[in-house]
C-alpha cells in the first residue's frame, strides 16, 4: 500500500486537501477461490477544510475509488481469467471539536455509491459514519470511545462450483458492520504503560449466487453475528528506541444464519521493536 496527501493553505482558516493512495493485494495460492480476491485499489480525494478556531474544524471531501479484480473468475473451458472492476464515488464530511483541553470529539459521515461492471448484484448505495470521543481523564489516563458503521468491499466473492456440480458461480459477500469500542490507556511511568479495550461488532452478511453462464439467481443466503473482543496489553520501553509489549485477547462470537458460525477463542502474543 502507498498513500500521499498534500494540504495547501494549512496556516489559514481555509485549506485545500488532496490525497491519493494505491493498494495492491496478491495471493500466492494458485486456486481460483483465492485468486478471485486479488485486488488493485486506487483512491483519489479532494476536499476543503475550514478551521475557524483551534478547537473546531470541518472538512468536506469528494472521494473517487477505482478497483480492479484481475482474476475475478475462470472463463469456462479455458485457462483464462475474467476480470471485474467497480467504481465508488463518495462524499465525506468530517468534524472535530475540542470543547476543553482534556476532551476531543470527532464525527464522520460518508455517502457513497458503488457500481460493478460484471457482478452487478453487488451494486449498492450506503450511508456510513463514526462518532468518537477522546478524554484525557488524568495526566496518565486516556479513555477512548468510538461508535462506527461501515460497509466494505474488500471481502470480494469467490468463484467456486455450485454444490456438487461443476457449474462456475459467483459468490457475493456484502457486509454491514456496526462497532462500539471502549479503550483505556494508562501510563504508569515514562517506560511502562498498560491498556485495555472492549469491542463489540455486529455484522449483517448476505450472499447471492449467480450462474456464470446465465443471470438466473440460484439462491440467496444470509447471516448475522455479534462478536465481543476483550484485550489486555502491557508495554515497556527499556531504551528510547526500543519497545517490548504483550497482548492477551479473549473473543466470542454468537452467530445465526448460513454465512457465519459461533466462535470462542483466546490469543496471547508478545513483540519487540527497535
Amino acid at each position: 500500500a502507498l498513500a500521499a496527501s498534500v494540504s495547501v493553505g494549512i496556516v489559514t482558516e481555509y485549506s485545500l486537501e488532496v490525497g491519493a493512495s494505491r493498494r495492491q493485494v496478491r495471493n500466492s495460492v494458485q486456486d481460483e477461490r483465492v485468486l478471485s480476491r486479488d485486488l488493485n485499489l486506487d483512491t483519489l480525494s479532494i476536499g476543503l477544510a475550514w478551521r475557524p478556531t483551534a478547537a473546531f474544524s470541518l472538512t468536506g471531501a469528494l472521494r473517487n475509488v477505482k478497483a480492479l479484480f484481475p482474476t475475478f473468475r475462470l472463463v469456462p473451458n479455458t485457462a483464462e481469467y475474467e476480470s471485474d472492476r467497480y467504481r465508488q464515488q463518495q462524499i465525506d464530511l468530517v468534524a472535530a471539536l475540542q470543547p476543553s483541553g482534556a476532551s476531543t470529539l470527532d464525527l464522520r459521515l460518508s455517502f457513497g455509491d458503488t457500481r460493478y461492471v460484471v457482478n452487478e448484484e453487488r451494486n449498492f448505495s450506503s450511508v456510513n459514519g463514526s462518532l468518537g470521543w477522546l478524554w484525557q481523564a488524568t495526566g496518565k489516563l486516556r479513555l477512548t470511545t468510538r461508535l462506527a458503521r461501515d460497509k466494505g468491499q474488500d471481502n470480494y466473492p469467490s468463484s467456486v462450483p455450485f454444490f456438487f456440480s461443476r457449474i462456475p458461480v459467483t459468490l457475493s459477500d456484502s457486509r454491514v458492520i456496526t462497532t462500539l469500542r471502549l479503550q483505556a490507556d494508562m501510563d504508569v511511568s515514562a517506560k511502562i504503560a498498560f491498556s485495555t479495550s472492549l469491542q463489540h461488532a455486529q455484522r449483517t452478511l448476505d450472499r447471492d449466487t449467480l450462474a456464470q453462464s446465465s443471470t438466473a439467481s440460484l439462491g440467496t443466503r444470509s447471516g448475522k453475528d455479534g462478536t465481543t473482543v476483550f484485550t489486555l496489553g502491557a508495554r515497556w520501553a527499556p531504551l528510547r528506541n526500543a519497545l517490548v509489549g504483550c497482548d492477551a485477547t479473549q473473543e466470542r462470537r454468537r452467530a445465526s444464519g448460513d454465512l457465519t458460525a459461533n466462535l470462542k477463542g483466546a490469543t496471547f502474543g508478545c513483540y519487540e521493536t527497535a
